[in-house]
């Protein structure tokens, strides 16, 4: 008996596939991870969360994701495993917009790694520290990625810059900030940090103080990014966003002054 039409309809059906997400799957192992995403030559966005596999091996066979892709998401998933595989292709895929978060300290090294090798490819990166160290993973972030590898990156979104409703030993903004002065001065044009706020105090904790002095010399003061045209926040959680806007003018009175400052909600909507 022949196989239904359907059935024989689905190689055709992948090969169209621009746009993949993947969410809370387990693999029996990685090369099966990688013999699926080798089946969509024509994927351009592709996204990975809560995947997990027992233990990393190279495939068998030369699979491996399209050579140019717009855009990469990796999610809660061992990353390293992921972009260790694409830089043993022999052609690395490339991306525009690369998403790491959450970011780990085991996967800093291949996050390196893989940075490097897109050099001028990228145009927008987004990371997230949001374990209890999260200056820690920030740290290990500076400590094995260099973003003058990436001279043409145009935006940069930072999650959960400040987290008010988690308790956390350390506070990324430092790393954070020491990575950003890495970047191209002539290329960054927009700048977003993700805070969750609690209270208006949480803008100004008693036990980790939040450095605004440094962040409005890195990204005003200093003639530094001269290209920039935003710096945004977006504001979680239920405070009104005329306060926040009002405490941040003041603690960043240099990017308040040049109209860089944009507060918006999680929608992107601003004050009216």
């Amino acid at each position: 008996m022949s196989p239904p039409k359907a059935l024989l309809d689905i190689p055709r059906i992948l090969f169209r596939v621009t746009q993949l997400e993947l969410d809370s799957l387990s693999f029996k192992d990685f090369p099966q991870l990688a013999s699926l995403l080798g089946g969509f030559p024509k994927l351009k966005k592709f996204a990975a969360s809560n995947l997990g596999w027992p233990d990393f091996a190279l495939p068998s066979v030369d699979v491996c994701l399209p050579p140019i892709l717009d855009a990469i998401f990796l999610g809660k998933c061992y990353k390293r495993d992921i972009l260790d595989w694409m830089l043993t292709s022999k052609i690395v895929p490339t991306c525009r917009s690369l998403t790491l978060n959450p970011v780990g300290p085991m996967d800093t090294p291949s996050i390196g790694q893989y940075l490097e090798a897109l050099g001028d490819e990228l145009k927008e990166l987004d990371v997230g520290f949001t374990s209890l160290d999260s200056g820690g993973d920030a740290e290990d972030f500076y400590a094995n990625i260099d973003l003058s590898y990436n001279p043409c990156i145009e935006k940069i979104r930072i999650q959960e810059l400040i987290s008010g409703v988690q308790y956390r030993l350390s506070s990324p903004l430092p790393w954070i900030l020491k990575s950003l002065s890495r970047l191209h001065p002539n290329t960054l044009k927009d700048v977003s940090f993700t805070i969750f706020l609690d209270s208006i105090e949480d803008l100004d904790p008693e036990d980790e103080p939040i450095e605004w002095d440094v962040m409005d010399e890195l990204l005003c003061t200093r003639p530094l990014f001269s290209a920039l045209q935003n710096v945004t926040f977006v504001v979680l959680g239920s405070l009104p966003l005329f306060l926040v806007k009002m405490v941040l003018q003041f603690r960043l009175p240099g990017i308040f002054r040049r109209d860089l400052l944009k507060v918006v909600d999680s929608n992107g909507e601003t004050l009216v």
